[in-house]
């Protein structure tokens, strides 16, 4: 992996997704471009399952459980 003069972000960042494939692990800022990426990915995914359990009723628009007959949520 390698940044392009000038650049923020790895030149892989650009052409397409970071992945444990062909991050460069020893170099700091392509990391902190992965952990950002990933970051971004499990708050989708997050948001995708807050809204899921909201439509079956099982959350509250503040995400607080409001069906009783389901076990607590762990907090992740």
């Amino acid at each position: 992996m390698f940044y392009s003069e000038g650049e923020d972000y790895p030149v892989s960042a650009k052409t397409g997704e970071l992945t444990w494939a062909n991050v460069d692990l020893k170099n700091p800022r392509e990391m902190a471009a992965f952990r950002k990426q990933q970051a971004q990915r499990a708050g989708n995914r997050i948001r995708a399952a807050v809204k899921e359990l909201q439509e079956k009723g099982i959350l509250d628009e503040n995400a607080r459980r409001i069906r009783q007959d389901v076990p607590p949520l762990i907090n992740v």
